[in-house]
This record gives C-alpha cells, structure tokens and sequence, in this order.
C-alpha cells in the first residue's frame, strides 16, 4: 500500500516522534511505500531519510495522523485516502480533533473519554506500541536498586530523585532529554522514573519503574508510583502520565514507591509489554481498521 504518516514536528525524541518512527519502520519491513509529512522539520527528521516529503502525494491508501495541524493540512490540500486520526493525549492544543477523519484513535482508557466529550463518539482504543527488539534487556536488574535513572524533564523532579537516591546510597543518573538510543541507559539501572512512553520502554528493558514527573504545565507533580501486576491495568488507562493515582510527590513517597522494588517486577514488566503494546501488534490494528473501512466502501 502507499502510506502517508504526519506529524506536526519532527524536531526532538518526543512521544509523537517515535510513535511515528516506530511505525515508520515496521510498515516500511512490512513492504509498504511510506511517505513522512511534517510541518516543522529538525533534528529528528533525518531519521526518515528519503521518505521524508516536503509535498504529500494527491492521493494514499492510508494517511496516519498525528495533531490537528495535519488533518487541516490534508483536508485545505485535499489529500485522498482513508485518514486515521491518533489522539495521544488530553492536555496539549494539538491533540484536539477536528472533523474530517474517517477514524478517531485513543492511545488510552483517558483519551477514548476525552474524543467521546467532543462528540467523536465512535473512536478506538489502540494503546501505544513499543518496539520490543530494540527495548529489551540486556542486563540483569540486581536484587536490590543500586542504580537509578530519573528519565524526567521537570528539574524539580530529577532534584527530589536525586536528593531521595543520596539518603539511600543508590547511585543517580539524570536525563533532562530524550536520546535515541535511550535503552542503552534503561539497561544500565535498576529502576527508571518517568512518563508515557518512557515508563513502556523501561518496561520493556525488564527494569522496575516509576510513574512520575514534575513539568511546567503540571499545577502539581504527576506520580502514580511504582508499576507492579497489581496496578498496571489501572496506571494504563491515563497512558501511564500520573494522573491515575496522583500521589502527592513528595520525597517521603518516592522513598515509599522506591521500597516497592522487586526483581519480579523487571520480569513481569518485560512480558506485560511483549503481551500489550509490541509495535506489530499495533501495526496490525490500524491495518485491520483500515481493511474494515475498505470493505464498508
């Protein structure tokens, strides 16, 4: 098939970008013809190589859509074919729907509730996927936290964390930003700190983890603890951004949330993604949306 995907930036390793990228290149292993379309391009976009357009094609038989922006771009440029619109959260302008997809996609319980409110009321749920071949373990997790990384783009959050780790004489590493090869520093720690999609690929690296930032456009820091089997089901329905639980953030907690460290957990987390959120999976799902609005023609 000839596939567009869109994006409104391609500049960092944000969320969207990678969930662009991962796709990118499963449906590219998988013999489609796969366009990239961005309205601001940067340092992210020479992962796309050639396939990166500066124009789409008049016509596609599947667009994948990410942000507002896009759809807009597509419908004033009248660009044909099948349009799937992906909601990836409840928070940022971009995300908010506008008419003209044929399909309507929440990555999570919170999100499906969000595109419901405005009227798109038959949307589906497609959770996240995570490329399980590039995050996967490589190192064993050890029986106690002895290495921590506190994947966080809020200062505040990495200062608790690290403040937390030197009480407890756990050894501390901080990232302010993503990086691409992000898994080789998810597998030189015991447990990893972050949101969304840090938190899937973390788990799948086979690490202990815990949900929780502190960013500027939080009122408050995000944090719904350490994932283990009990909770998982239930910190996944607001795509693991600590709005589940919201517990107060304070360093006393982590400390708490730190304690819930076991080595089971790696192993359970590692399968639960392969289970949940592989990226073919995924893949699959759009393609079967899109076979399913063929045949409605």
């Amino acid at each position: 098939m000839n596939i567009l995907i869109t994006n409104n930036h391609l500049q960092n390793f944000g969320g969207s970008e990678t969930f662009v990228y991962f796709f990118y290149r499963k449906l590219k292993t998988m013999g489609h013809n796969v366009d990239v379309f961005t309205l601001n391009t940067g340092d992210f976009s020479k992962y796309f190589y050639d396939n990166l357009v500066s124009f789409p094609k008049n016509k596609y038989d599947l667009i994948l859509v990410n942000h507002n922006t896009c759809l807009k771009y597509l419908l004033e440029n009248k660009i044909k074919g099948k349009k799937i619109y992906t909601c990836h959260g409840v928070i940022h302008g971009l995300e908010k729907p506008i008419m003209g997809a044929d399909v309507y996609i929440g990555i999570s319980e919170e999100v499906c509730s969000y595109l419901t409110s405005l009227g798109f009321e038959n949307n589906y749920l497609i959770r996240n996927g995570i490329d399980t071949i590039k995050f996967s373990p490589t190192k064993n997790i050890s029986e106690t936290p002895k290495k921590i990384l506190a994947a966080c783009q809020g200062k505040k959050a990495r200062e608790k964390i690290k403040n937390v780790c030197y009480n407890l004489c756990i050894e501390y590493f901080g990232i302010e930003d993503r990086i691409f090869d992000v898994e080789n520093l998810y597998n030189e720690v015991d447990l990893v700190f972050g949101l969304g999609r840090t938190v899937m690929e973390a788990m799948a690296c086979g690490r202990n983890v815990i949900v929780y930032d502190e960013r500027d456009y939080m009122e408050t820091g995000y944090m719904d603890g350490m994932v283990t089997e009990n909770n998982v089901v239930e910190i996944r329905k607001n795509n693991f951004s600590g709005r589940r639980f919201k517990f107060e953030p304070t360093e006393e907690n982590i400390i708490k949330e730190i304690k819930k460290y076991n080595k089971k957990n790696g192993i359970f987390n590692r399968d639960y993604i392969l289970e949940e959120n592989d990226i073919i999976n995924k893949v699959i799902e759009y393609l079967k949306i899109y076979n399913d609005l063929i045949i409605k023609k």
